[in-house]
């Protein structure tokens, strides 16, 4: 359920189901701001609320089959949160970065966690040195890097992520660190895919 500070006045929300009965919300987290609450359903679903009207504008059905997608299907909310200004200070603080980093390395073939991870790594980081040198200690440009080089990494991911590995290579005091790693030949296979896009 949800407050309207306003109106001090309890607001119930409702879990979408294909069945008319009720589903109970299992647990649940919120943005600073109270906008937004994403909850796991005992449906197996993930879902997520906004104030507009406080009914479902996403909806994951069957979301628990296994560890690696369930850990997906998560670290994309985070990364979609990541986005918004409003939340990025309480990811940060939550500390939920370094996990997600680490669950790149217990899920190496999971591919859309390892391009959501490097998102909301790059959206964090964006324009903020200090959030940068944080998720250097937890090895983040390793994530980064290791997306560029995935085959199946979209233009727009690309571009997020190579908007922001700049900060990176200041931190990095030994710039033969990202030679080693493969970064300009990521960059480099990167261009090549798209040419087209002079953004990229």
């Amino acid at each position: 359920m949800g407050i309207d500070l306003e109106r001090r006045q309890t607001t119930i929300l409702r879990a979408k189901t294909f069945k008319n009965h009720k589903i109970p919300v299992t647990s649940c987290n919120y943005s600073p701001d109270g906008k937004i609450i994403i909850g796991g359903v005992n449906d197996g679903s993930l879902q997520l609320w906004t104030d507009k009207n406080w009914k479902p504008e996403i909806y994951i059905p069957n979301a628990h089959s296994n560890n690696s997608e369930i850990t997906t299907l998560f670290v994309q909310l985070i990364c979609c949160l990541s986005a918004i200004d409003s939340c990025k200070s309480a990811i940060i603080q939550s500390g939920i970065i370094s996990k997600a980093i680490q669950s790149t390395k217990t899920f190496p073939e999971a591919h859309s966690l390892l391009f959501g991870v490097a998102g909301a790594i790059s959206y964090l980081t964006m324009e903020n040195y200090s959030v940068c040198e944080t998720f250097h200690k937890f090895q983040a440009e390793s994530v980064l890097i290791n997306a560029l080089k995935t085959e199946d990494i979209t233009a727009d991911d690309a571009i997020l992520i190579t908007s922001v590995l700049p900060l990176f290579f200041q931190i990095k005091s030994n710039p033969d660190y990202f030679v080693e790693q493969g970064c300009i030949e990521a960059l480099l296979m990167i261009a090549s895919h798209y040419p087209e896009d002079i953004e990229l």
